[in-house]
């Protein structure tokens, strides 16, 4: 028990990393919203990551907003661009956001918690929420209550323990977007790395999430495909693709992207041979893990159909 004379643990310094991309008044937005923060300024440090604006956003930025570091890159490299905010970061933390999102105002000190409570959690997918109608992207998570083990995140609101990127890498460059997440999450669980969700860390993210269109169908077919046959068993992963191919053509029909859906699949097979050469089967328990949890499984898309599905 600690003694009531005892001072509380110090706060870490912690960074907060944004990926954006022509989107200046969002991202302005943003980093006024990150000003009001209850968290002592001189432990935060931003990094913006621009990929290629060409709307002036980085001039913008260094004339209001002198403390925020920028990393102007040439042209768009995905998600995959904030590696080189994650290589430079002095904090204990990485704080994500997309330039659209930001964080509750105790969200920063609510999550460092979470992390001084598991000495394993070194994920902490935050409820990314609709500030105009309250609603969560996390569809088929509680909305309220503890933190729960997980087996994903979204990375417009997430805070990452900044060691891990020593044991398990950084995200994929093989995906540009739709996916990364998992990508990353999977290779974090078979390092014994926690993942935890927190209903009750909000994130707010001002632009309404992309809608399906055609580069969505095409990039989540490939990329999901591709994660469940790198890292999964052969049964899972045909398990799984049944459960995609079947889900995505729905959405093909309901959102008219016949086209899009089949060259969704075409992009994938042009990828076997970059999933065979890098095939690398996760642990037997964890593959058990994730194939109880992740919504992209037939068995949790035939749950989820049912709306009987919950983590």
């Amino acid at each position: 028990m600690q003694n009531s004379m005892e001072k509380p643990k110090a706060l870490p310094f912690i960074t907060i990393a944004i990926l954006t991309k022509n989107a200046k008044k969002d991202i302005e937005v943003t980093l006024q919203k990150l000003r009001e923060i209850d968290y002592p300024k001189d432990k935060i440090e931003t990094i913006l990551v621009d990929n290629g604006s060409t709307d002036g956003t980085h001039k913008m930025v260094e004339r209001k907003y002198k403390n925020v570091k920028i990393i102007l890159l040439d042209k768009n490299y995905g998600m995959s661009a904030l590696n080189n905010a994650f290589k430079i970061a002095k904090g204990e933390y990485c704080m994500v956001f997309d330039d659209d999102s930001y964080i509750e105002k105790k969200g920063l000190k609510k999550a460092v918690r979470e992390f001084r409570n598991d000495a394993l959690l070194g994920i902490l997918a935050c409820n990314i929420i609709n500030p105009y109608d309250n609603s969560s992207e996390f569809k088929y998570m509680p909305k309220a209550g503890k933190s729960i083990k997980w087996c994903d995140f979204i990375g417009g609101g997430v805070a990452i323990k900044t060691e891990i990127f020593n044991k398990i890498g950084y995200f994929s460059q093989d995906i540009l977007i739709y996916g990364h997440e998992a990508d990353l999450a999977i290779r974090a669980l078979n390092n014994g790395i926690g993942i935890k969700f927190a209903p009750s860390i909000h994130v707010y993210r001002i632009v309404m999430p992309n809608a399906m269109n055609a580069t969505r169908m095409k990039l989540s077919i490939r990329n999901f495909l591709g994660i469940f046959w790198r890292y999964t068993s052969i049964p899972l992963a045909f398990s799984a693709t049944c459960g995609i191919l079947i889900e995505y053509a729905i959405l093909a029909v309901m959102h008219r992207l016949p086209v899009a859906y089949f060259k969704g699949i075409g992009l994938f097979i042009k990828n076997i041979p970059f999933v065979i050469k890098n095939r690398k089967p996760i642990k037997k328990s964890v593959e058990r893990a994730w194939s109880e949890d992740y919504p992209i499984t037939m068995r949790n898309f035939c749950r989820r159909m049912l709306k009987i599905y919950s983590p």
